[in-house]
This record gives C-alpha cells, sequence and structure tokens, in this order.
C-alpha cells in the first residue's frame, strides 16, 4: 500500500522539488517532539550552571595591608640613593613589573625606614596577588651600584590535613590530589586554594580550608574541615510540559539519581530518565535516558554527557493510520579550563564535540531523509563576575557542524543540504538584590542570542517559547528561527517561612520578549512576547512550581498556559 501522502505527491509533481520555506528536512511529529524534550533538557542544565555562577560563595577576599608611609627625605642616620631596583622572582615568571611600585624611593636619599617601607609595598602586590604567606627580602649585598637587590622567598605547602589528622587513604589522597594537582611541595596561593575547595564542593560534601603554619620555615599545612551531605541523591518529579489531556501525553515523569565521589576525585554522576504517560500506550510512547558525569582536575573540568530517546505515535490521515516511531543517540564531550579568577570574578574557556544520530520510521520503513548522523564542534568563553548586590554571567561560543562520526551536512540551500552548520551563540545574566522597607526582592533578567547565516536543521534553530526564553508558550506556540534574540525579566520575593522547617517560598513575576528569523529569500521576522507570574515552593523534601503565563505577542492565537513542576526528594 502507498501512504496517502505520498500517493497525492505524485498525482500533482510540482515543477520544483518541495522542500519547506527554510530548506530544513521533514521531521515526524514525534522527532520534532523529542528535539524540543531535548532543547529544554539542555536548557534547563544550562540555567541550572547559571544560577550557580550567579549565586556561587565569593573566593577568599584578600584585605590589602596598610600602605606605608611615603619616604622621609629627612630622616637622619645612614642613607643610600636608590636609581633602581631589582626583584628575582627565583622560579616563578616576574608576576608584576617593580618600577610604577618604587618610583617614589628611587633618585634621593632614603634611610633604613624607607627601604623597610619600599619591600612592605613590594610585598603588598605579592599578597593581593594571593601569595598571602611569601615574603620578599633584601639580597647579600642589598645595593650592588645603587640598584636595590631582593628576592622572594616564597611560602610553600608542607601538606594536608583533614579534620586535624594528616590524609590517610588512597580516597582523600585522590581527593585533594585531583582538587589540587601537584600540590606538594608548591608555592602556595590563595587563589590555587579556592579552586580547590571549589572542585571538593561537588554539592555531595561541604569543605573549608584554612592555613596553618608547619614546622619547616616557609612551609604551611592546609586545614581541610569536611562535612558529607549525602552519598546520593533521588529526585521524581512531574511537570505538564506536554499538549493536549493527561492521556494524549500532557504530562511527563522522571527520575533523576546524583551521586557524588564514585571515585573519591571530586567526581559527579547525574542519570535521569522521563516517560510521557499515554493513554494508549501501544501506538503511543516517548521516553528519554541521560546522563551526565563531570570531574575537576585543578583548573580543568571535563564534562560527559549521553542520551537515548525514542518515541512512538500513531499518525492519522484520509482515514487512514501509519505507525511512526523513532529514536535518538547522543554523546557529548566538553573541557573547560579557569584562565582567571579572583574573589569576585572567573574567567573560563571551553571546548567541546558532540554527536548524535537520529532514527526515524514510518509504518515500519526507515525515513533515509531524517535518519541522519549530525556532528559539531564548539569553542567558548565564560565569565563570571559578583559586584556588592550584584552578580553577572557572561557566555559566548562558535559551534560548527563537523563530518566526524560520519556527521552530514546540516545547513541548507533552497532545495538540499549543502554545508555544515556555523552559528554564534550568546548569553548575558544579571542578577541583584535589593531590601525595599526590609523585604528581599530578586531581579534577573537574561538577554540570549543566536546569529547564523545560513539556513539551518531544525535541531540547530533557536527555539523560544518555554519557562526559560519566553514565558507564555506551550511546545505547540514555541518559534523557531536561524536566528534571534530574546530578553527574560523575572522579579521575586523570597522568604523563609519562621518555623517551617526550612520551606522556603519566592512568589515572581515575569515579563519576556523575543524575535526570530529564517535565513530564506523573503522570510519575515517573527515576535513574541508574554508574561507570567506564579510561586515556588521549596523544601528539603519537597520542591512545586506553578507558574501561570499569557502571551502577548504570537503569530498564533493567544491562549493562557500554566507550567506546573512538582518534584520529591530524598
Amino acid at each position: 500500500m502507498v501512504p496517502a501522502w505520498s500517493a497525492m505527491a505524485q498525482e500533482a509533481p510540482p515543477q520544483r522539488p518541495f522542500v519547506p520555506p527554510s530548506g530544513q528536512q521533514p521531521l515526524t511529529p514525534g522527532q520534532r517532539d523529542l528535539n524540543i524534550d531535548q532543547n529544554r533538557f539542555e536548557r534547563e542544565l544550562q540555567q541550572q550552571h547559571i544560577d550557580r555562577a550567579l549565586n556561587q560563595p565569593h573566593g577568599t577576599r584578600l584585605e590589602a595591608p596598610e600602605a606605608p608611609a611615603g619616604p622621609d627625605v629627612t630622616e637622619p642616620g645612614h642613607t643610600v640613593t636608590l636609581t633602581g631596583v631589582d626583584l628575582d622572582f627565583g622560579p616563578q615568571p616576574r608576576l608584576f613589573d617593580v618600577e610604577p611600585l618604587v618610583q617614589a624611593y628611587l633618585h634621593h636619599p632614603i634611610g633604613n625606614q624607607g627601604v623597610f617601607n619600599l619591600v612592605r609595598a613590594l610585598t603588598a602586590r605579592l599578597y593581593e596577588l594571593g601569595y598571602v604567606t611569601s615574603n620578599i627580602a633584601l639580597g647579600k649585598p642589598a645595593v650592588v651600584e645603587g640598584r636595590l637587590k631582593l628576592h622572594v622567598n616564597w611560602g610553600r605547602i608542607k601538606g594536608w590535613r583533614i579534620n586535624g589528622q594528616s590524609i590517610e587513604g588512597w580516597r582523600e589522597r585522590a581527593m585533594v590530589g585531583w582538587a589540587m594537582p601537584n600540590w606538594e611541595g608548591a608555592i602556595l596561593n590563595i587563589r590555587d586554594m579556592d579552586q580547590a575547595i571549589e572542585n571538593m564542593n561537588n554539592g555531595f560534601k561541604q569543605v573549608t580550608v584554612t592555613i596553618a603554619p608547619a614546622e619547616d620555615y616557609g612551609y604551611s599545612y592546609l586545614d581541610l574541615t569536611m562535612q558529607r551531605a549525602a552519598w546520593a541523591r533521588f529526585s521524581v518529579g512531574r511537570d505538564n510540559s506536554g499538549l493536549g489531556t493527561p492521556g494524549q501525553g500532557r504530562d511527563k515523569y522522571n527520575v533523576s539519581v546524583g551521586m557524588g565521589d564514585l571515585l573519591g576525585i571530586n567526581d559527579a554522576l547525574q542519570l535521569f530518565t522521563s516517560r510521557r504517560y499515554f493513554a494508549d500506550a501501544s501506538h503511543d510512547g516517548e521516553q528519554s535516558y541521560d546522563l551526565a558525569y563531570r570531574v575537576p582536575l585543578g583548573y580543568t573540568r571535563i564534562d560527559l554527557q549521553a542520551g537515548y530517546s525514542s518515541y512512538k505515535s500513531l499518525l492519522r490521515a484520509h482515514g487512514l493510520a501509519y505507525q511512526s516511531a523513532g529514536n535518538s543517540r547522543s554523546l557529548g564531550l566538553r573541557v573547560t579550563r579557569t584562565v582567571y579568577r579572583d574573589a569576585t570574578t572567573q574567567f573560563s574557556l571551553y571546548g567541546g564535540l558532540k554527536t548524535r544520530q537520529n532514527k526515524n520510521y514510518l509504518a515500519g520503513t526507515l525515513l533515509a531523509i531524517s535518519s541522519k548522523h549530525y556532528s559539531d564542534g564548539t569553542l567558548g568563553a565564560q565569565w563570571s563576575k559578583q559586584h556588592g548586590r550584584h552578580a553577572m554571567f557572561a557566555d559566548l561560543s562558535w559551534n560548527r557542524g563537523l563530518g566526524i562520526n560520519n556527521g552530514q551536512y546540516s545547513a541548507f540551500s533552497p532545495t538540499h543540504a549543502n554545508a555544515y552548520a556555523s552559528r554564534v551563540n550568546g548569553i548575558l545574566s544579571w542578577q541583584a538584590n535589593f531590601a525595599p522597607r526590609g523585604h528581599l526582592l530578586t531581579v534577573q533578567s537574561q538577554l540570549g542570542f543566536q546569529y547564523s547565516r545560513q539556513m539551518l536543521l531544525n535541531s540547530y534553530q533557536l527555539t523560544l517559547g518555554d519557562e526559560y526564553t519566553v514565558r507564555g508558550f506551550s511546545r505547540l506556540g514555541s518559534q523557531s528561527g536561524d536566528k534571534g534574540v530574546y530578553l527574560s525579566n523575572t522579579v521575586s520575593a523570597p522568604m523563609s517561612l519562621p518555623g517551617s522547617g526550612g520551606v522556603r517560598l519566592a512568589p515572581f513575576v515575569g515579563l519576556d520578549a523575543g524575535v526570530l528569523k529564517n535565513n530564506n529569500e523573503g522570510a519575515r521576522a517573527v515576535n513574541i512576547a508574554g508574561w507570567a507570574a506564579g510561586l515556588r515552593v521549596n523544601t528539603p523534601y519537597w520542591n512545586v512550581s506553578a507558574t501561570y503565563a499569557k502571551p502577548m505577542w504570537s503569530p498564533l492565537p493567544k491562549k493562557p498556559l500554566w507550567y506546573i513542576n512538582t518534584s520529591v526528594v530524598f
């Protein structure tokens, strides 16, 4: 039997091959839903990462020592006139330019106090750079041909102690060794210590570190206090991210398991599975399985992600019914390197590879046009900054399709696939806390964009219309484009209920807007906007989020909807 949709196409052959207006491959409804769910899952993980960056504790704050007094040119006693200063950093590269810091002490007589103040000014700069146990000393001889000779006595790490005891066993050694590689005898820098603390605080344990002098001159112990929250966490949840009635797949049920320190190297493993409920489970279904594994190594972090999702759906047309089915497999690797950090700022570079395979079937026949491998690589940079009550986060990345693992073209001409996709993505988030009349208000704005000159494969487009971009739209009303921008704004009033055992409420309101455009000839921009109001309730054992949202601008009918998410944690 020839499918009805195929027969209709044969009856009236067009003068040119039919393709969707954007030049994309046609999708079955099930594959489209898988793409939407995968996109939503990735945005949820991304938003969790952004929230952690905006709310993470400050690094160690270093109060600069009091600046020394200026040189007293009338100081009695022995004086020396310096023409310059040479500071020997030893095994370290030159960390700063000495000359601007010592100009006030050159080319006029200074006494012992003046020399002391000069050394003190340089030591303060060393301290500001995080070398809190190092100092600067005079050379022997101290002055050669009018130049003051100085060298750095580097403070070094003698060892780690955990809860007052020397580290014992392979797990403890692995924990500190992966948090701060090559620590034994290393020069102590407070930023290395902050990075190690961040690595060890993987969500399953809480550590703090203090510095204590060791028996040997110039050496220190890092005293670590550790409290384990849990080895594993479990969560069972539900959301209404589907369409129609509960029997038509509106409700999705999910289970997640998180485990920490499986290998003793501050690693974290997250397992997710979800399934939609359908009344006709023999013909309709959708499920997914995802894995995320993270392991830090000093200033480097390695993230591995893998996923498998599948669907089946009964398609009806012209009085006939056809069973469609399909699945998608994905594997991704990302490496992030922190290249700068201080007490309030971090800057990182990252690179990643991802590959996935789609297979779609109609009436048991493989649909070759939409059953392909796709691979891509990403290079990007991230920056976060905390300043008083304000916090900011920025991410800028370039993504390009690749031919590895038989990766196919993912960008199109009006008639066929002809190139690998190339796109630039960015996110800028800002958060601030205010306290009018003593009531806490949190304001968060997020600007996101995608830019490409090509007609992109559906899954490479920017999709707007969910809880994380422009609220007020279901998956049926969401819009996609080759390029676009959105702005999401939320004001919330978090509060704790006294005597409730850790219950926190956060009523909120939001206003979002976005614009999308495809790159095919004659395409027009699509504008969407929506408002939202809701309540989040968080407790140690369960969480609920309910959002009422309504479109303000939309190319489709403006129907309000609810986003409801519930979970139980144990």
